[in-house]
Order: structure tokens, then C-alpha cells, then sequence
């Protein structure tokens, strides 16, 4: 079974291929520009308004861009893997009967309650890295504030499929198969969460919890031996987290300063 939908799912990514690999250009450029401009902006700048049209055209081009591009990185790592001669959709449990796999994803999903946990408490610590609040606040949320539950849901969905498949499928998992030595298991580990924190730099700080991120997920990828595990909990907490900062939190306060903050340089 697991071979069938292998094949059938080969089959459906070479073709969109291309368009994926475009519409993930157009992602990244749009990011890039959009960091550019909070942050090379004087803070006495005032926005130009958009029409409520341009404002929704907007939203339905990076929703589409984000959900594209995510999805891409999962392809690219079943392509990658087919060329290096490991398939990443081999660690997923196909095979698997239903209510094994049901377990494993309610593992997936128990393993998401710490990482939310932490976010709740580091919310609430005003004091405690506030530059990289303040940097997410302006650069990061903007972009999903407006999206609805169907657009996060979706994100949320192609990023736990496809950076799961990319980093913990393919990087984690073909090194551990490639080095096939006593410790190759936690070389391979760490390798894939220090290329998941590098890729998702957008300051120091935001790095290392990246890479934080991602040995908790290469290590429960481990523990429960199914990457159906860590896309579960990667896809969860994505979502989870983005509801709760763009429509609970505060984040950052306004009252603090740069000499109040706890910062990683």
C-alpha cells in the first residue's frame, strides 16, 4: 500500500513541478520585499492606504503564494529524494493499520501542547525577548492578520507536510541512512534542525528557537518512528499559534523599551 501511493503521488508531483517551483519564487521574493520595507522604513512613515479590493487581492495572493510554497518544499524533498535514491514518503506509516496510525498522529497532537505552552509563557514574559517580538510583530504577523481559518488551516497544513517531508523525511532521515553509524542517528538530527533554524532566519534569536524547534520534532520523529508524528505537531502548532498571535496576544507590549528586553545577539 505504502509503494502504491508512493508511485500515485509521484505521479501527481512531476507535473506540478514547475508551478510550484514559480509560485515559491514569487513567495520568497514577496517576503523578501516585504522585510525590506518594515525594516528599512523610518518609523515616522505613514502607511499609504489601499482599497478594500487591492487589500483583498492581497491577502488571496500571499495565502496562495504560502500554501504553494509550503507544499513545494515537500515536493522538492520527494524529487530530491528520488534523485539521491531515498524516498522521504517511507517514513510515513501508509502501512500501517488506521488505529495504529490514529495513535500516532494523538501523539502528534499531545507533542504540539508543550511547544504551545512555551509560546503562552514567553507572551507573558514582556520582559524576556522583546526585540524579537517586537520584529515578529511587525514583519511576520501582518501577513496571516487578515487570513481566514480556511487560509490558516490551509498554511498551517503545507507547512507540516511540507517542511516535515523536507527536513525530518528527507535531510534527518537520508543522513541517518547515508552515515548508518552507532551515533549517525543524532548527527543527522541535529544537521536537519540546524538547517530548519538557518532556514528560518530572520534574526538571531528566531533562529536558535527555530533550531530549538527542530530537534524537539527530529527527536519525537525518533521516539514514535512515523513522521506522521512531527507533521501532526508542526502543522498543529503552526496553526494554534498564529490564531493565538493575531487574535489573542498582544504582542509586543508597547510600554517596553530596547533596555528592558532579554535578547540572544
Amino acid at each position: 500500500m505504502g509503494i502504491r501511493c508512493g508511485i500515485s503521488l509521484r505521479h501527481a508531483i512531476l507535473p506540478a513541478a514547475p508551478k510550484i517551483v514559480n509560485e515559491g519564487v514569487f513567495y520568497v521574493d514577496w517576503i523578501a520585499s516585504e522585510v525590506s520595507r518594515h525594516l528599512g522604513e523610518p518609523k515616522a512613515t505613514i502607511p499609504e492606504l489601499e482599497s478594500p479590493e487591492s487589500m483583498s487581492r492581497s491577502k488571496q495572493q500571499f495565502a496562495a503564494m504560502a500554501f504553494a510554497f509550503e507544499a513545494g518544499l515537500g515536493f522538492l524533498a520527494v524529487l530530491a529524494g528520488r534523485g539521491l535514491g531515498f524516498d522521504p514518503l517511507s517514513t510515513l506509516g501508509f502501512d500501517k493499520p488506521a488505529s495504529e496510525l490514529a495513535i500516532v498522529c494523538l501523539w502528534g497532537a499531545v507533542a504540539a501542547l508543550p511547544l504551545l505552552i512555551g509560546l503562552v509563557i514567553l507572551d507573558r514574559q514582556p520582559r524576556v525577548l522583546s526585540n524579537f517580538k517586537k520584529k515578529v510583530s511587525s514583519v511576520v504577523l501582518p501577513m496571516f492578520k487578515s487570513l481566514s481559518i480556511v487560509e490558516i488551516t490551509a498554511i498551517s497544513t503545507a507547512a507540516g507536510f511540507g517542511e516535515e517531508l523536507l527536513f525530518r523525511g528527507l535531510v534527518q532521515s537520508g543522513l541517518q541512512a547515508w552515515l548508518d553509524q552507532p551515533y549517525g542517528w543524532a548527527l543527522a538530527l541535529v544537521t536537519a534542525a540546524l538547517l530548519f533554524g538557518i532556514c528560518h532566519w530572520l534574526n538571531a534569536t528566531y533562529a536558535v528557537l527555530a533550531t530549538g524547534v527542530g530537534i524537539y520534532l527530529g527527536g519525537l520523529f525518533l521516539l514514535v518512528d512515523d513522521l506522521a508524528a512531527p507533521i501532526v505537531t508542526h502543522g498543529l502548532y503552526d496553526f494554534v499559534a498564529i490564531i493565538y498571535l493575531t487574535r489573542v496576544s498582544r504582542w509586543p507590549p508597547d510600554s517596553l523599551t530596547s533596555d528592558d528586553e532579554i535578547e540572544i545577539s
